[in-house]
């Protein structure tokens, strides 16, 4: 991983719902939609809380060390049992 990417990682990690990151540079998702020709850390959350509602420390901010930031919502995720019933 590059040192960059681990470093805006460090200061986003404990954030309220930050579950993850892209680990490299990716496409800025809007509406659903990767855009071409951008390219930004992404960072993931279980759920998108708006600015008014969070506290000053959990602000994820638009970009760290001039790289573009990008918040996803993605959900909680959950671990998948590997059972499944046989018929």
């Amino acid at each position: 991983m590059e040192a960059y990417i681990k470093k805006i990682w460090m200061k986003v990690k404990n954030k309220k719902n930050v579950i993850g990151y892209s680990g490299s540079l990716k496409k800025k998702i809007v509406n659903g939609k990767e855009i071409d020709g951008t390219r930004v850390f992404r960072v993931y959350v279980s759920i998108k809380v708006p600015l008014e509602e969070l506290d000053e420390n959990d602000i994820i901010p638009a970009s760290i060390d001039g790289v573009e930031l990008d918040v996803v919502e993605i959900g909680e995720i959950k671990a998948l049992s590997d059972t499944f019933d046989e018929k």
